[in-house]
């Protein structure tokens, strides 16, 4: 295992290019009404659209009934939107939990504890560097005027061969 510190780029905050369907400019620390249950939501795009939710805590079963409601709203999220739980553990420290769209809760995704850090700070409730916990493993991310930054683990885990058949001319 290696420590490996990858530019995540720059955040994108208009709703138009996340795309979100509001009239709203931005989409940060908005009311999201989902069956009865009203959630302070935040709209980001770093690589895929993602949705930060902050909550004090969440069970398996709420995470895949409300992430799979949000995630398909495509009358707000056209493309479909990852949706990301987040406890503020301190100002350094938050966790995460993600639904990713066409997939479910998933273990850990980079663009989604990034979207994390990036809305808790931008929110103030963390500092420019947070420790992002994940059922997946941990990462550092830091808030950079020029974009964000994750630094974490890597090691590789399979290898793979293509067949020359699926190969495209």
């Amino acid at each position: 295992v290696s420590l490996v510190k990858v530019f995540m780029g720059k955040p994108i905050i208009d709703s138009e290019n996340i795309p979100v369907k509001t009239p709203k400019e931005i989409f940060i620390n908005e009311k999201l009404l989902v069956e009865g249950r009203e959630f302070n939501s935040s709209a980001v795009l770093i690589g895929v659209p993602h949705l930060v939710i902050f909550i004090n805590e969440i069970t398996y079963l709420e995470l895949n009934f409300y992430g799979s409601l949000i995630e398909s709203n495509v009358d707000l999220f056209s493309q479909k939107i990852n949706v990301n739980f987040v406890t503020i553990i301190d100002e350094e420290t938050i966790n995460v939990k993600t639904y990713e769209r066409g997939c479910g809760y998933t273990l850990a995704c980079g663009t989604g504890m990034t979207s994390s850090a990036f809305i808790a700070n931008k929110l103030n409730k963390t500092k420019e560097r947070v420790k992002v916990i994940s059922e997946g493993g941990e990462v550092i991310i830091d808030i950079k005027d020029n974009g964000l930054y994750m630094k974490g683990p890597a090691m590789k885990i399979c290898e793979g061969k293509v067949e020359d058949k699926w190969l495209l001319a």
